[in-house]
């Protein structure tokens, strides 16, 4: 089975099914708790010696 577009691959469907559960989980939750959740850095350090 030849992949024609990234919509294909099962890890980026369980990936995107992931985060739709995560945003319906936390859609209710207070503004400072989703800012709190969206303004972090989860690359922040890397590569940094």
């Amino acid at each position: 089975m030849k992949i024609r577009v990234h919509t294909e691959l099962e890890v980026y469907r369980k990936a995107f099914d992931a985060a739709m559960r995560i945003f319906e989980l936390t859609k209710d939750f207070p503004k400072e708790e989703t800012f709190a959740l969206t303004s972090s850095h989860p690359l922040e350090g890397f590569g940094e010696a």
